[in-house]
């Protein structure tokens, strides 16, 4: 009986520890392709839980935090720090997100949504082909 109840134990523990995963990414890019000498650079988080996968930018989160926050509070736009926002400005300006069971990729800007099938091609390389 002692035996069953450890085992319990351990598989409870593992799925309450393994539910999500996050990994932050440096992101380095150059917005203009013809300045070469402009350089940005942000952090980028990618969480991954059993039913999805989300990347997105840490500045728009924060962002995002402070505006809910302002409007919350009844201050709207009044009390919004606008150098604090500026600060803020993301140079991601998308989010992607996997859903792992239909295998659908959506790639979410400000202004629109857009959803990509994804397809395998080949099961040695596991390459895969996407199409709109």
């Amino acid at each position: 009986m002692r035996k069953l109840g450890i085992i319990a134990l351990a598989l409870f523990m593992q799925t309450a520890f393994a539910q999500v995963n996050r990994f932050v990414y440096q992101v380095t890019m150059k917005p203009d392709a013809s300045n070469k000498s402009d350089i940005k650079t942000e952090n980028a988080y990618l969480d991954i839980s059993p039913e999805k996968s989300v990347f997105y930018s840490e500045n728009r989160i924060k962002r995002d935090s402070i505006l809910q926050k302002a409007f919350q509070g009844g201050g709207g736009r009044g009390s919004i720090n606008r150098d604090q926002m500026e600060g803020l400005r993301s140079i991601i300006n998308y989010s992607i997100e996997k859903d792992k069971k239909t295998r659908k990729l959506s790639l979410k800007t400000e202004s629109e949504e857009m959803h990509i099938c994804m397809k395998k091609t080949d099961r040695s390389t596991g390459k895969f082909l996407l199409k709109q």
